[in-house]
């Protein structure tokens, strides 16, 4: 497994004491003990949790702030907005439904933004399942969409296109000069598609949109629309998460569905679980597709980064030929942040969290 060492180093791999596991049975009351820059004191189910500086962490002076606080605000999105814009928090994700309401807050502010592939958005047809057992089917959807526009008009750019796999380096990735007017953004191209498939094919189908917020309903929506405009006949229906994860993700009982990956860290993870016919849980497209599966397999154990770039890329490039599926939008979060906080970079790549131990207050 060439991504053994990364997902060792991942932020959710915790190396615990056995002893207080043999005392407990679990970890669910602690002792919490460990050797990270931060001594637990508690958590509030109405407040969030506390950490105080471990004076004897080996990292030389970090972490900086001797005391670091994440607050669990309860309610709107707008009630948690409100807090960072009257300061009793430091730093905020924006949501992409309310960037313009923080610009217009008057609230002083520094922004950035961070990426993360294996999370955010995710199209899926169901090879198995008519009209999209069709090739040309699946080709005339990409063709009918523009993600680039989605991400600028809806999430804010707080995104990108891509595949939804994540990937070392951003050089893995097909950019959009290479997928863009090959894939996708060409109605009449997709109209073009349309006309070659046989009329005893039935153009109407089940769009399944995951309610996670709803921004991705505005996201359905816009689907559904631009899919009908080039000659598509889609049902909208909405679901809830649990719905979602049963019928698409274990069931494979839909058609065409938009909702959230499961979150991945690596490579393999997200090709594996996602994507290999041999998954466990069988493969989100429920295609059957030998040379897939073996270029998975082939640059799993690629160890020069390289070599197995090349690999990716070409993974790539077959899902977008054979039309399986695509992240409209791939993982990124915006970050409001008091002006008097120092040396905030974040990288949640990977989980990672450290970057709070290098920041600081004036």
């Amino acid at each position: 497994d060439a991504d053994f060492m990364r997902a060792l180093a991942d932020g959710q791999t915790k190396v615990v004491p056995h002893e207080v596991v043999e005392a407990n049975g679990d970890l669910m009351e602690g002792p919490v003990i460990g050797s990270g820059p931060w001594i637990w004191v508690t958590t509030e189910d109405d407040f969030g949790s506390s950490f105080v500086k471990n004076s004897n962490y080996f990292e030389g002076a970090l972490p900086f702030p001797d005391e670091f606080i994440t607050r669990v605000i309860k309610g709107e999105e707008e009630t948690r907005l409100a807090a960072f814009a009257v300061g009793i928090v430091d730093v905020y994700r924006v949501p992409p439904d309310l960037q313009d309401v923080l610009d217009e807050s008057g609230a002083e502010f520094d922004t950035f933004m961070s990426f993360q592939g294996g999370t955010g958005l995710v199209l899926t047809m169901n090879t198995s399942r008519a009209p999209f057992d069709n090739l040309q089917v699946r080709k005339a959807v990409l063709r009918a969409l523009d993600p680039w526009d989605y991400v600028r008009t809806i999430w804010s750019d707080q995104g990108y296109v891509s595949l939804g796999i994540p990937v070392m380096t951003p050089d893995w990735l097909l950019s959009r000069d290479e997928i863009r007017g090959t894939y996708f953004a060409d109605p009449e191209a997709a109209e073009d598609l349309l006309a070659t498939v046989d009329p005893l094919v039935s153009l109407n189908f089940d769009l399944d949109v995951a309610f996670y917020g709803d921004i991705y309903i505005e996201q359905g929506i816009k689907i559904e629309e631009d899919l009908r405009s080039v000659g598509f006949e889609p049902t909208f229906n909405e679901i809830n998460p649990s719905q979602y994860q049963d019928i698409v993700w274990l069931d494979k009982d839909y058609q065409i569905a938009v909702g959230q990956l499961p979150p991945s860290t690596t490579t393999n993870g997200f090709l594996f679980s996602t994507l290999h016919s041999a998954s466990p849980l069988g493969n989100v497209v429920d295609h059957s597709n030998d040379l897939l599966d073996a270029m998975i397999v082939e640059q799993a154990v690629v160890t020069d980064p390289d070599t197995r770039k090349e690999l990716v890329r070409g993974i790539q490039e077959l899902l977008l030929d054979e039309a399986y599926l695509f992240s409209p939008v791939t993982g990124a979060v915006r970050w409001a942040v008091n002006p008097r906080v120092n040396g905030f970079y974040p990288n949640p790549a990977g989980s990672e969290y450290f970057y709070w131990a290098k920041t600081w207050l004036e």
